[in-house]
């Protein structure tokens, strides 16, 4: 069920990013997206975990953000994109995060998950092809805000949820490496197009103050919805 509720609001998203577009170009027009330049946002699906520490489980979220490709030639672009929601954590740390909320014999199921959100700034440097970009470069990201959510199930199964705020148990920056690989739903007209990709980061600063080996690893199913300048749209018509 909360799958299904999560693809709704996804694809809800979608449709309410897609017709503000055209507001967009009315209020800034060829400002963001021209002959250097362009612009869009994206919109992803998360999988976040923390590397070096055993038992740990990914969880899931989204991140939306925007991107500004800075075209260099027909093949080479510099790429900006400035996440203002981007997840990090990971959960099943209950070894790591004991239980003092309730007695454990009272208890069937237990996970104990650190969600941090972060604003992250990715540099790629891009290659195009006609249907492909690849791109690799350094990511920052910094912290705002952090919780450990512990969750459990009764043996008359009722459910129980504490959080508690967890920026005191995290390191608020962290710096790492990013990949990723996306391509065109329309390839005949790249500057226009939609597109899908897949972007790996992995962290190489410690993500927890009482774990040092514990890194940041993110992957993203994203969507890059383009800004198309008034020139293009000129185009179509």
């Amino acid at each position: 069920m909360k799958r299904k509720l999560f693809l709704l609001v996804t694809l809800i998203m979608l449709s309410i990013t897609g017709q503000s577009q055209a507001l967009w170009i009315l209020i800034f027009g060829d400002k963001l997206s021209n002959d250097f330049m362009q612009s869009g946002i994206n919109i992803s699906i998360t999988s976040s975990r923390l590397v070096g520490l055993d038992d740990s489980k990914a969880f899931y979220s989204w991140a939306i953000g925007s991107y500004t490709d800075f075209l260099l030639n027909d093949n080479w672009a510099i790429s900006l994109e400035m996440t203002i929601k981007s997840p990090t954590g990971a959960s099943g740390l209950n070894k790591y995060y004991t239980n003092t909320y309730i007695s454990d014999s009272l208890l069937t199921k237990q996970n104990t998950s650190i969600e941090t959100t972060n604003f992250a700034l990715p540099i790629y440097l891009k290659y195009h092809t006609k249907y492909l970009n690849f791109g690799i470069g350094p990511q920052f990201i910094l912290a705002y805000k952090s919780s450990k959510k512990y969750k459990a199930t009764t043996f008359n199964n009722k459910n129980v949820t504490v959080i508690d705020n967890s920026k005191d148990l995290i390191n608020k920056f962290d710096m790492g490496l990013s990949a990723m690989v996306e391509f065109y739903l329309f390839p005949k007209k790249p500057q226009n197009s939609i597109k899908i990709g897949l972007e790996y980061f992995h962290g190489f600063m410690p993500a927890l103050k009482d774990y040092s080996d514990a890194t940041n690893s993110v992957v993203q199913l994203k969507v890059g919805i383009p800004i198309v300048g008034k020139k293009d749209i000129n185009k179509n018509n």
